[in-house]
């Protein structure tokens, strides 16, 4: 397994919460929109194996050409010992980067419809910038792309950073599961998203689990449900469905 050597700014605070980190890494590193991440902060590697509690799963919410690898986390009144443990980083610390996979990609043609919770939806900036690209350059294909996330009310950082990306894309906004619920009905029922979409899912395990439910007693079909997830792990996560 390959280990690169980062180093890690002093973190932007979003919201009450929310903070944005990115780690510069040697430029021979490089990632696919939407990838996923392991952050090792320093101490993970001290013993006689890895110490779990100070390495986390990241999305990266930049692209290679950024020259960063910035990650968005929730850091909670009462930290885990990896939150507790980034905040008290400096900028220029070292962290370690490993386990870089991509599962997230954009259709060339079919609509999309991207299934959000909190700081998941960072995983989907560096693709919707591709796609604003695409629009600029006027190749992008005629295509819907709907966007509901569902959040906190203060988490306005997030939804101000999605909209600013644009890229032809109908961004809707949750607050609460209650809202998200009615959200995703309403996608649900608009047929040519029912039957012809790409449903990608990211957030926490109950959020992803509950949604994909939702999504499969709908009809729609599992083959047209994306999760960020190795194949190994969806099978076993759609199998306990």
């Amino acid at each position: 397994m390959d280990i690169f050597a980062g180093t890690i700014d002093g973190g932007t605070q979003l919201s009450k919460e929310l903070w944005a980190y990115k780690v510069k890494l040697d430029s021979s590193v490089t990632w696919a929109p939407g990838a996923h991440v392991h952050i090792g902060l320093p101490g993970f590697r001290d013993g006689d194996t890895p110490n779990k509690a100070l390495v986390r799963h990241m999305s990266a919410a930049s692209l290679t050409e950024d020259g960063y690898l910035e990650f968005i986390t929730r850091v909670p009144a009462e930290p885990s010992l990896f939150k507790s443990t980034l905040r008290g980083l400096h900028d220029g610390d070292g962290v370690s980067v490993f386990k870089i996979g991509s599962v997230l990609h954009l259709e060339d043609k079919a609509p999309m419809v991207f299934l959000s919770m909190g700081v998941g939806i960072a995983a989907f900036y560096p693709l919707w910038r591709l796609q604003a690209a695409k629009e600029t350059n006027g190749d992008a294909a005629a295509q819907t792309i709907v966007s509901l996330q569902v959040g906190k009310a203060d988490e306005t950082a997030l939804k101000d950073r999605a909209e600013a990306i644009g890229g032809g894309i109908d961004y809707r906004w949750a607050v609460g599961r209650k809202a998200y619920g009615e959200g995703l009905q309403a996608i649900l029922a608009d047929s040519k998203l029912h039957d012809e979409a790409v449903f990608t899912v990211v957030g926490s395990h109950a959020f992803v689990t509950d949604s994909i439910r939702t999504l499969l007693a709908a009809g729609v079909p599992a083959e047209r449900i994306v999760v960020d997830m190795a194949p190994p792990k969806r099978e076993t996560l759609f199998a306990a469905l």
